[in-house]
């Protein structure tokens, strides 16, 4: 098999690849930016990716990214995955920038199985922080405390 052929074969994958790897947390990054990384990668059934926005907190309850892929896939949840489209409803900050919340309304994909709830959308409350950990390479980062639906 000539190397065109094996890159050509393999070129479907450079999207996925570059949406996983293209977005890294950093203090820089606003809290609306991080929430909207985690729904494109949601949506691309990319749970490594949705973890690696997930604060240490976060990670402590629900386990390595493995898990929480699963946790995520049942319901109440489920609705998150490979979803047809989401947009940022409602944001409130705190006054010192350290704690940011949003309302998400999500689309299901009308054609997966098994079938989403009935609604046309679902809503779902995704609460973040920064980051204070001493000596960690998030210090200062918005991560993900939790997603809570309504």
């Amino acid at each position: 098999m000539s190397p065109h052929i094996i890159v050509r074969c393999f070129s479907f994958l450079l999207p996925l690849i570059h949406a996983a790897g293209a977005f890294q947390v950093s203090p820089s990054v606003p809290p609306d930016a991080v929430v909207r990384s985690q729904l494109l990668a949601l949506q691309n059934d990319d749970m490594y990716t949705v973890f690696k926005f997930a604060s240490p907190s976060n990670k402590a309850v629900t386990g390595p990214w493995q898990r929480f892929g699963e946790m995520v896939r049942t319901p109440p949840y489920a609705a998150l995955v490979r979803h047809s489209r989401a947009e940022i409803m409602l944001t409130v900050s705190s006054s010192d920038d350290t704690a940011y919340r949003c309302l998400v309304q999500v689309w299901p994909d009308p054609n997966r199985e098994p079938a989403m709830p009935a609604p046309p959308f679902v809503e779902y409350w995704w609460d973040l922080s920064r980051s204070f950990e001493k000596d960690s390479p998030y210090q200062g980062c918005y991560m993900v405390d939790g997603v809570r639906p309504i």
